[in-house]
């Protein structure tokens, strides 16, 4: 019999996290930790959260993506009135992260730190779990941050796979993407890679064209990695690139022009 279900000291706990891979890993480290976390619900956007809060009795504790496949979790908490306490996960900027800290029992910088998820359920056990404070100024907290909290167009993180694996590689972690017998794989600054479901052309889309250029049919490369550029032939670039790409990396003569502007900046 599971241990956690006897423990009357559980916290009833929804995760509403779009991403399957972190909800799970948030889960299992909650498990491996013993945080005497039960996970009431599971939900992955602002729409089936609003419906669940509406139609069910409070958690103890929310733990919360603030940017969700269908809009901000602020939503969610503007939809719905109530006073559970919140941990944040997100990955914004230390300014706005001190307005979680003071609206909030804590957030969690992705990818979350064990020893940091179990400092925050200890936190919340301690501060929050017996009596929470008179307000959880949650309106407040979206109002200071509806300027800063909108949603970026960029993807910040991608899913991928190697020898039967799933990895996770954020977007400024990328060196370049590219193509080879027909799969894209996507190649970190560190060295490791992983292969891609999408396609070159969807992920080109998907990432910040200040800092990534598609040089070619086959490639695109992030401004950091190109390490030295040396004129080739007529009207072309070669790029080496850290970490070596292992072939040669030519701008094409059709994007050279654009390249130069691009670099240049």
């Amino acid at each position: 019999m599971n241990s956690q279900a006897l423990n009357t000291d559980a916290i009833r706990t929804a995760l509403v996290e779009d991403e399957p891979y972190a909800r799970l890993e948030l889960i299992r480290m909650s498990r491996s930790l013993e945080l005497g976390l039960d996970f009431v619900a599971e939900l992955d956007s602002v729409r089936s959260a609003v419906r669940w809060l509406s139609e069910n009795p409070p958690p103890e504790l929310l733990i919360l993506d603030i940017q969700l496949s269908d809009g901000l979790s602020f939503e969610i908490l503007e939809a719905v009135e109530f006073q559970t306490p919140v941990i944040f996960t997100t990955a914004y900027d230390h300014f706005a992260l001190r307005a979680f800290k003071e609206f909030s029992v804590d957030y969690l910088l992705k990818p979350v730190d064990p020893e940091e998820f179990k400092h925050s359920i200890e936190k919340f056990r301690k501060s929050f779990q017996k009596s929470a404070p008179a307000e959880l100024d949650y309106a407040s907290l979206s109002r200071f941050l509806a300027n800063r909290m909108a949603p970026e167009p960029f993807r910040k993180r991608f899913l991928g796979k190697l020898g039967g694996k799933v990895y996770r590689m954020d977007s400024d972690r990328i060196a370049y993407v590219y193509t080879k017998d027909e799969l894209v794989y996507m190649r970190a600054i560190s060295g490791e890679r992983m292969l891609s479901d999408s396609s070159l052309d969807q992920i080109e889309t998907e990432l910040d064209p200040e800092r990534f250029f598609r040089v070619s049919r086959h490639l695109i490369v992030m401004v950091d990695c190109i390490k030295k550029m040396e004129r080739y032939g007529s009207g072309q670039w070669l790029l080496h690139l850290e970490p070596d790409a292992q072939e040669r990396v030519l701008v094409s003569r059709g994007r050279a022009k654009e390249f130069e502007k691009w670099f240049d900046r």
